[in-house]
């Protein structure tokens, strides 16, 4: 006769099932916050779900079940495969915004479909905001992301400019630069709003789940919440400019951080005196119910799904520790600095941007050929860790350069370099930066367990 595990064990196992996909995707998108100070209000995000999750549990009610759902059987299915293929593809390019969303999709759906399928769709719909509360946290696509941190700063440089002309302080805006009589003052991707705007999002999120408003008011709290991300960010930086033309630059970099966590702050207190007028449109909470009413996955759903959970997440490790144990015909590359030149200068890194970039070691230097063309060159290295290919491969020419004050042109296509039998394959961008024309030359090589970014730019004279 068969021993039937006690409900205890199983309750273990259940939420195993539910929640290990979950856990896993908070590993995952934990490595973007450390290195990404833009996700950094990631790490509050899961503390948040759990919280709601809790809250909603207070307020759940079982309802009876009748049948089991087929489209959660094949929803839950197709999501464990989809978690299986994400999770193989994530360990080679662990950065692929692509990849990050399927993820954290698959997760949610994953989650919801189980809960569907045990304990009906009026309870999947109770928790659906607490499980699918994560996504706010996951990276943008790069692609929107850049455009609309390009979009932010050449739009708040410009409305800097105009304020500040108000208050008889000469600026023009070029691009996402302020040019002032004190010198020049740069927007870059910290001062473009994209941060606060997703802090804001979270944060009109959040207080409408605390709250318990109905959809139609918590769509009005997120729409306030975006506008004053925008209004408060527009008078930070107006606020910074005036301070960087009547002070000096040296008090600009003081109340840079101060101003920006002043907004912050400004802007959750008046969203929150806001959200305190919906208060009468919060739903009535229901009765709770206790957990012995619910009954936990059925044994046989708790082996096969506990089963591939574990079969693709340790058949994964060991897939890539196999195929990475043979290092010897990895090829390293080396610098060497040119010979035929006067003179190669050696290029320091400030503490900020080494605090920002997280490498491990860098090689960088300029120099002007026989020609009068100027060459800069950029070499960073991250040894392997867990936040290594992030870190290295975050900071790109068309986030960093144009934050310093360049204007992309374009991409103009790859360009490929014979090394020693081995091609390097270098993404090239044409900037404009203080009427030079700039070329860059960018590189991602990953040597074994470290990875390396080259970067070259020439600049070959005014436009």
């Amino acid at each position: 006769m068969k021993s039937i595990p006690s409900p205890i064990v199983l309750w273990i196992c259940t939420l195993f099932v539910l929640f290990a996909p979950w856990v896993l995707l908070v590993l995952h998108l934990s490595s973007f916050w450390s290195v990404d100070p833009q996700y950094s209000f990631g790490w509050v995000v899961p503390f948040m779900a759990g919280f709601f999750f809790w809250k909603r549990w207070r307020a759940f009610r079982a309802a009876p079940i009748e049948s089991r759902q087929r489209w959660a059987v094949i929803g839950s299915v197709s999501a464990a495969v989809v978690l299986a293929a994400v999770w193989f593809v994530h360990e080679a390019v662990p950065d692929w915004s692509v990849v990050n969303w399927i993820f954290a999709l698959a997760v949610v759906v994953h989650l919801f479909s189980l809960l569907a399928f045990q304990w009906g769709k009026s309870t999947a719909l109770h928790f659906l905001f607490p499980i699918s509360f994560i996504l706010c946290a996951v990276p943008w696509p790069q692609r929107l992301e850049l455009a609309l941190i390009q979009g932010l700063m050449k739009g708040i440089a410009a409305g800097t400019a105009e304020i500040v002309t108000w208050l008889n302080v000469p600026a023009l805006a070029v691009g996402n630069i302020i040019l002032l009589p004190a010198g020049l003052v740069g927007v870059d991707e910290a001062c473009s709003g994209v941060r606060s705007l997703q802090s804001m999002l979270m944060a009109s999120l959040f207080l409408g789940e605390l709250l318990g408003m109905r959809t139609w008011a918590r769509f009005v709290l997120v729409s306030l919440g975006l506008i004053l991300a925008l209004f408060f960010n527009l008078v930070r930086t107006v606020v910074l400019v005036w301070i960087a033309n009547t002070q000096g630059f040296s008090a600009f970099e003081k109340w840079h951080d101060p101003a920006g966590l002043s907004i912050l702050c400004l802007s959750f207190l008046l969203l929150w005196i806001v959200a305190q007028g919906f208060r009468g449109t919060a739903k009535s909470k229901k009765r709770s119910e206790s957990l012995s009413r619910l009954e936990p996955l059925p044994i046989p759903v708790i082996v096969g799904f506990s089963s591939w959970i574990l079969f693709f997440v340790v058949g994964t490790e060991l897939w890539y520790r196999r195929n990475e144990t043979n290092l010897g015909s990895v090829r390293h590359l080396s610098i060497e600095w040119p010979r035929d030149v006067s003179r190669v200068s050696k290029v320091s890194i400030s503490d900020t941007a080494r605090r920002i970039l997280l490498y491990d070691d860098a090689k960088c230097a300029s120099w002007q050929d026989h020609s009068g063309v100027h060459w800069s060159f950029y070499s960073l290295i991250w040894k392997s860790g867990r936040t290594s290919t992030q870190s290295a491969r975050i900071h790109r020419p068309e986030n960093c350069l144009q934050g310093s004050g360049a204007t992309l042109r374009g991409e103009l296509g790859k360009t490929v370099v014979d090394v020693g039998g081995t091609p390097l394959v270098f993404r090239t961008y044409l900037f404009e930066r203080d009427g030079l024309l700039l070329h860059v030359f960018y590189l991602i090589w990953e040597e074994g367990n470290e990875i390396l970014i080259c970067m070259l730019s020439v600049s070959i004279g005014p436009v």
